[in-house]
């Protein structure tokens, strides 16, 4: 197992787009859940909603995973396939810092158009990176690929839950939140220095690794 590991981490090592993937995604579930440890809360205590209306909030706010994937295809159709995953992972970090300073009797609103954008742009992301993963590695690696994506893009949801239950408790609940929505603003630089936003379609990142 641990041979088979160090050829994935070999592999991702040497594919500059690969790394951005992986590095985006793990930063962005991380950060992610320093804010959603504490969200919860944040709406019961300060936003005083009652479980009704965040419900209703959720609902609302997860319908953006729906309209993202039905959107996909034509954007990524339109601006090509890197600038949709940039846009995707650039719409987590100013939603989530949006929530995090609205004032108490937004919190509702602000968190549904939140949830939305994350949606959104978490639908219109995977479908793109997915997509240039399979593509980028070879048959004989791909599992091993995919166990070091899963190790490094979900192993930071533990990690950053732990980080915003502590920073809440000492630093209080909007600054958990304010932690997170920081942190999302750099999961979209792996992308920016891997220059993701030039590659538009499939056939030429073929090209770009014949």
């Amino acid at each position: 197992m641990r041979t088979e590991l160090a050829a994935g981490v070999s592999f991702v090592a040497r594919q500059p787009l690969l790394r951005a993937v992986i590095a985006t995604a793990g930063i962005n579930n991380l950060t992610r859940s320093i804010a959603m440890a504490v969200a919860t809360l944040y709406l019961l205590d300060v936003g005083r909603l009652s479980p009704a209306e965040i419900g209703v909030a959720f609902a609302l706010g997860n319908s953006g995973y729906l309209v993202g994937a039905a959107a996909s295809r034509r954007l990524t159709r339109l601006i090509g396939m890197g600038s949709t995953m940039q846009l995707g992972v650039g719409l987590f970090g100013p939603s989530m810092l949006a929530f995090a300073l609205a004032p108490a009797e937004r919190a509702g609103a602000t968190f549904a158009l939140m949830v939305f954008a994350n949606g959104f742009g978490i639908a219109v992301h995977n479908v793109n990176q997915v997509t240039l993963r399979q593509l980028l590695t070879p048959d004989h690696l791909r599992a091993r690929v995919a166990a070091v994506t899963r190790l490094v893009v979900f192993g930071g949801i533990p990690v950053g839950t732990l980080i915003g239950g502590v920073v809440a408790e000492l630093f209080g609940l909007r600054a958990a939140l304010v932690l997170g929505a920081v942190g999302l603003f750099g999961g979209s630089l792996p992308y920016l220095l891997a220059h993701v936003w030039r590659v538009r379609t499939i056939e030429q990142l073929g090209l770009a690794e014949a």
